[in-house]
């Protein structure tokens, strides 16, 4: 079973992400802020971390620390980042393909 953490401050869009990826077989730890996502990253052996962005402002930041902590890590994990629907601007997609993200849009 892949092991998945999902940063989502929506606690609501959350929930659906949960439930299609445990359709999937994915077993998921949902963090709501930066500081648990870094703890969950640090405490777990993790595949993937999806980052659903927050506002632009706080986005750069949010991505930040996600590469910080990832590049002290022995074993990285895949970080996809999952643009929804009604948002996905461009430069936050641009932003997170830069930093070595995988983008993705939520259907």
């Amino acid at each position: 079973m892949q092991i998945t953490i999902l940063f989502d401050p929506d606690h609501a869009h959350a929930e659906r992400v949960v439930h299609a990826l445990r359709a999937i077989l994915c077993q998921t730890i949902v963090c709501t802020d930066i500081p648990d996502t870094i703890h969950a990253l640090n405490a777990n052996p993790v595949d993937v971390l999806i980052v659903v962005p927050s506002p632009m402002d706080e986005w750069t930041r949010v991505v930040e620390r996600i590469r910080s902590t990832v590049n002290t890590m022995r074993e990285t994990p895949q970080i996809v980042c999952l643009l929804r629907r009604n948002r996905g601007i461009p430069e936050e997609r641009v932003y997170a393909s830069r930093k070595g993200f995988v983008v993705i849009y939520e259907r």
